[in-house]
């Protein structure tokens, strides 16, 4: 009888456990719905901030992206906002608007976007500070120091395409999953780009410079090394086999179709990215030789990624 009684009360202690959690979830949805339908900018931003410090990343994304909504005039509805890291072509259209009107925020919009690019690539798993060792492993081989945020080059007579192409076996295997997700690169790469522009210091400009390179350059890879236009690169034959033999990348590439052939939007994307690197290597002062990008035409007909890359190291 004892026992049956001790079940009973456990029972009942689960249950009230799981309605009270059931109940505070409700409560947090129907705060998180409220303050996007009719809270102030400045309710949402200290909101969002406080989700972002609390690791709730969903809702400082949402929060953020609903400040630049505003702000924009997107169009974009709550579920969307709530959902803006699912959706491949609402995060594209959102990443295009951020650079598109870049001379159009204001001081809240900037605000709004610091959270929503970290708040962004935590989310992901593409957090640079969570992937730090990664990325200065990558930047050894490059032949970059990362001692003051982001390189100096050791040896600025090496063209940059060609250091690239004969490392990209260790960057490719290194960083697969990073390259992954074509659109939330972008979204990231446009953020950190406003950053740059936006930010008076010199410290904080240099570090939100390292940062946009890292994503610009993760969204260039991307286009590359993807062929079927999924936003992946991990699903790729080239990667799959890199990731397990580095060294294969350069043979493999004389064989490989490049993401660019004979896709108009990757190559006018491709161009976009790679204008920005050129644009922000210069805030941060690089010794790196990083020459006007091909005519789209030209990265068109490069089939293969091997034909790419000489054209890409070619002046």
């Amino acid at each position: 009888m004892r026992g049956k009684s001790l079940l009973m009360v456990w029972i009942v202690v689960v249950a009230a456990l799981f309605l009270s959690s059931c109940a505070f979830n409700i409560f947090a949805n129907l705060e998180l719905q409220n303050l996007l339908s009719s809270g102030t900018t400045q309710q949402k931003l200290d909101a969002a901030k406080g989700a972002l410090s609390s690791k709730d990343y969903d809702k400082a994304i949402a929060l953020s992206g609903s400040v630049l909504n505003d702000k924009l005039d997107l169009g974009l509805t709550n579920e969307q906002l709530t959902g803006l890291l699912d959706s491949t072509s609402t995060l594209y259209d959102f990443a295009q608007a951020l650079y598109d009107k870049k001379d159009e925020l204001t001081d809240e919009a900037i605000e709004a976007i610091k959270i929503l690019v970290e708040a962004a690539a935590s989310k992901s798993g593409k957090s640079i500070t969570d992937l730090v060792s990664d990325f200065q492993e990558i930047a050894q081989e490059l032949g970059l120091d990362l001692s003051q945020i982001f390189p100096k080059t050791r040896n600025g007579t090496q063209d940059f395409w060609q250091i690239l192409e004969t490392n990209a076996g260790t960057v490719v295997s290194t960083l697969a999953s990073f390259i992954d997700n074509a659109q939330l690169l972008k979204l990231l790469t446009s953020g950190y780009y406003v950053l740059v522009n936006a930010t008076q210091t010199q410290d904080s400009s240099s570090t939100y410079a390292a940062f946009c390179i890292f994503y610009d350059l993760g969204y260039m890879l991307n286009l590359v090394l993807d062929t079927n236009n999924d936003g992946k690169i991990t699903d790729e034959n080239l990667v799959k086999q890199t990731i397990t033999n580095p060294a294969s990348f350069t043979e493999l590439a004389f064989d490989t179709t490049s993401g660019l052939y004979h896709d108009e939007n990757n190559c006018d994307e491709f161009v976009w990215a790679y204008e920005i690197m050129k644009e922000v290597t210069g805030v941060l002062s690089l010794d790196i030789t990083l020459p006007d990008p091909p005519a789209t035409d030209s990265l068109y007909q490069a089939q293969y990624l091997a034909d790419l890359f000489d054209l890409l190291g070619s002046d």
